[in-house]
């Protein structure tokens, strides 16, 4: 069909035009037979050709997907079920030897001890202490091995996302009110001790701590932590884990709830700047925290071997990997969390290499779904980011060579993908883009496609701002 016109583009704009009351199906069913009209044409073979062409790119345009590149961005089920440790109300340690703690002795009659403290302080090392429901309006201090368990009414994602009043009746509520170790702030558990499990625990500031205050705290000097199915809510920070890596740490199943108290480091569910290494955050659920959801950052050594994986963040904020002011983080993973309506960015990485973030669910948040900033040699896969004020995905500050593929960045306000601010070496490879200003976008320089500084490889898009980074992209 050397020197005329292409049909195909006269019916292919015809039947896009109709196609929102078409199916899929019918719709290509209109492609194929204008083929089978044009059969008897000597140019059968090469008109069949262009037919299967615009069969594609129709299927590409009603659907954004295109059927040449396989798309294995995170589903809801994998989100679900994928390496997922279900999460289940805990059975109470039944130990004959335990210490049991009862306010009022109104639920445990038989309770050796009023306060929490009194019991830790009598308990050897190893031992079980059951809190009975009540209101303990004091500060712990845990400086040995134990394990410390509450009847947990509370945890849940479905339990965590309607606040509920308190009920001494049924929780155990720490009221902390003390600045412990003579520092500030104050704490609701201070744990100073290896193999510590905090569980149950309802933790609030008393009506006497205006600023500085957090719910559970854990040393950078020991580590073998259990923090798990617990509420915190309204303090400063929910629970400020640090650790030395010596034994693995665990942040699971608790409830972060609007910890926006005044004071260093406020609005955070989860936080660590003192280092943190050898931890799994897990299945944890984030709702009202106004700075963000998981905050991994550090000013004395580096974080790494850190898996934050089936979280949930909604109308929180990020989670955010960072090295800001010590050295570079590394080994890190952030996989199947679901952040929706995040006060920020869905999730940020800053000073980080050899990580990954994948499989992530991040929605309709201020700023970038996935926002790389002087990140190196990780991997972004697998992410939907949907709705953002800014970039679905931005790499940027000088992140480079990283491999940024099969993602999904759909209706966001900027670009779908975007490569910025000096981050070169990266491969970017075949994501999906709809409904961005513009899809797929890269202001670098250098030998890559389209005199860029990175590899476009295979990538889908219908809008680009330059030629050559998106397939079925016009100019």
């Amino acid at each position: 069909m050397s020197g005329q016109k292409n049909p195909w583009k006269k019916l292919l704009a015809r039947t896009v035009w109709i196609a929102p009351t078409l199916s899929v199906s019918a719709a290509a069913g209109l492609v194929i037979l204008f083929s089978i009209t044009h059969a008897a044409q000597a140019q059968t073979t090469q008109l069949q050709q262009e037919a299967g062409t615009a069969i594609g790119y129709l299927v590409s345009l009603l659907t954004a997907l295109d059927p040449t590149i396989t798309d294995v961005a995170v589903t809801d089920d994998q989100l679900a079920s994928t390496g997922v440790v279900l999460d289940t109300v805990p059975v109470l340690i039944s130990d004959p030897s335990m210490l049991i703690v009862d306010d009022d002795k109104v639920q445990c009659p038989d309770a050796q001890f009023t306060s929490i403290n009194a019991a830790v302080s009598a308990a050897p090392p190893g031992a079980t202490i059951r809190v009975c429901p009540g209101v303990y309006r004091e500060s712990v201090v845990v400086d040995k091995p134990l394990t410390l368990q509450a009847p947990r009414q509370q945890g849940t994602a479905t339990e965590c996302k309607t606040t509920t009043s308190d009920d001494p009746t049924q929780e155990a509520i720490v009221k902390y009110n003390t600045s412990l170790n003579g520092g500030n702030p104050s704490e609701g558990f201070d744990v100073e001790s290896p193999n510590v499990t905090i569980d149950g625990f309802k933790v609030e500031p008393d009506v006497i701590v205006i600023s500085n205050g957090v719910g559970i705290f854990t040393s950078r000097f020991f580590a073998g932590y259990d923090i798990r199915h617990n509420v915190v809510q309204n303090n400063t920070i929910g629970i400020y884990v640090n650790s030395d890596g010596s034994a693995p740490t665990y942040v699971r199943e608790n409830c972060s709830r609007d910890n926006n108290l005044g004071g260093a480091a406020s609005g955070n569910g989860v936080y660590s700047d003192q280092g943190l290494s050898n931890a799994q955050i897990t299945n944890n659920y984030f709702t009202g925290d106004q700075n963000a959801a998981i905050v991994i950052d550090t000013f004395l050594t580096a974080p790494h071997d850190i898996a934050i994986t089936h979280n949930e963040s909604v109308s929180d904020g990020s989670i955010g990997t960072f090295a800001s002011a010590g050295p570079t983080a590394f080994n890190l993973t952030a996989d199947y969390n679901k952040v929706i309506g995040s006060v920020g960015s869905g999730i940020v990485t800053t000073n980080v290499t050899s990580s990954e973030y994948a499989y992530n669910d991040v929605e309709n948040g201020t700023f970038n779904g996935v926002s790389l900033h002087s990140t190196s040699s990780s991997v972004v896969k697998s992410n939907k980011a949907i709705g953002f004020q800014l970039n679905g995905i931005r790499i940027g500050e000088s992140s480079d060579n990283n491999t940024v593929g099969t993602n999904r960045a759909e209706n966001n306000v900027q670009a779908g993908l975007a490569a910025t601010a000096n981050s070169i070496g990266n491969t970017i490879q075949q994501n999906h883009m709809k409904g961005n200003s513009p899809d797929c976008y890269d202001d670098t320089a250098g030998a890559g496609t389209a005199g860029t500084g990175n590899s476009w490889v295979n990538d889908f898009g219908f809008t680009e701002n330059r030629t050559g980074l998106c397939k079925h992209a016009t100019p």
